[in-house]
């Protein structure tokens, strides 16, 4: 469910002005999509993941498709500034909590560590 939820919210068309803050991007799913105020809440790590924290950190999500045994298969990697290649999720998170450390954002870390247990 989650994951259909956030496919949604990547299709939609949101201002980039309305981005720019957490607040901002609350104020414009209530008023323009209409979403009430549990739905808004189960947005804000979609936020932080595509607007907010991980760009800061120089980290990009990017879905790999590909097939296996003529299957289709999908599966996100990371791009990340000053790494080359492409990473898996376990790295990715160790890679943003350095990142997130060394400019001395507590609070980003502490999101990165419970967002890493979650997965």
């Amino acid at each position: 469910m989650k994951e259909d939820f956030e496919e949604w919210l990547a299709r939609q068309d949101i201002p980039v002005e309305d981005t720019v803050t957490w607040e901002d991007y609350q104020e414009y799913l209530s008023e323009e999509v209409g979403l009430q105020p549990g739905s808004i809440a189960a947005t804000e790590d979609y936020y932080r993941t595509r607007y907010d924290i991980m760009p800061q950190l120089g980290i990009r999500p990017f879905a790999r498709h590909y097939e296996v045994r003529g299957e289709p298969f999908v599966e996100t990697r990371y791009g990340i500034a000053g790494y080359p290649g492409l990473w898996g999720i376990e790295r990715m998170y160790d890679i943003a909590i350095e990142k997130a450390t060394a400019l001395a954002q507590t609070e980003w870390v502490e999101w990165l560590e419970a967002k890493r247990r979650t997965e």
